[in-house]
């Protein structure tokens, strides 16, 4: 399985950016060591696995949709999304060649013949006005140099009533302050945000949002687009 490189839009990243290039961090990244933790789960207040749920009821993909994977990563919910239909067309989209790799070479295994994934800059997206009837970015705006501008993006790419599904660091508490501001300390380039920051993010760039988890230092949102509305819980 092939990887689609545009070299032409991609922009520098931050130091977490970087460290997400590592051929060892895409190894490890899905694993025990890192999103399936018990110390992930622990600082999140989730498990990988009941977000997935969550995330995939609200979604509620039908057979033939086109699912942007935004930030794709190591490919695990592009493998969720195409394996649980072979009708559904999914593209996976990172910055990270590294992760786009395992990513290829795990849906390659899986002989999940439904999956494309593509080497681009999030903040410019490659894609025509209204492509996708649903995308997904979990666990990556936080770390976009401009969320804003990606959002916009997204909302751009997104058909009118389509559905974007998040997961973000929270910034809710005492801790994820401090936490963030030692990472800014490091030039780390992560942000931790507030509800109603990000509820007014997603409204800005066109959708009518919904928290459907939102604990310690993770929020699970998502968004309709083409509706104005007030946030509420899912």
């Amino acid at each position: 399985m092939s990887i689609v490189e545009i070299k032409d839009v991609l922009k520098s990243g931050n130091l977490a950016q970087k460290i997400l290039e590592l051929e060892f961090i895409a190894k490890i990244y899905e694993s025990r060591l890192w999103r399936a933790s018990r110390a992930f789960s622990l600082i999140s207040g989730i498990h990988l696995r009941k977000e997935m749920r969550l995330i995939g009821s609200f979604l509620n993909l039908g057979g033939d949709e086109l699912v942007l994977d935004l930030a794709c990563g190591t490919g695990l919910y592009s493998w969720s999304f195409a394996d649980s239909c072979s009708g559904r067309t999914i593209i996976g989209l990172d910055l990270s060649l590294a992760m786009l790799r395992f990513a290829s070479k795990s849906a390659k295994s899986a002989n999940l013949e439904n999956i494309f994934y593509l080497q681009a800059d999030s903040h410019l997206l490659p894609f025509k006005n209204s492509t996708f009837t649903a995308v997904n970015c979990t666990g990556a705006l936080h770390m976009f140099s401009d969320p804003i501008v990606v959002l916009k993006e997204v909302s751009r790419v997104t058909k009118p009533q389509g559905k974007l599904s998040l997961a973000v660091l929270r910034g809710e508490t005492e801790f994820s302050k401090k936490i963030e501001l030692v990472l800014r300390k490091l030039s780390c380039g992560i942000k931790f945000f507030r509800e109603d920051e990000i509820l007014t993010m997603l409204e800005n760039a066109g959708f009518r949002p919904v928290i459907i988890y939102s604990k310690r230092l993770w929020m699970i949102l998502g968004g309709i687009k083409g509706v104005q509305g007030q946030g509420g819980m899912y």
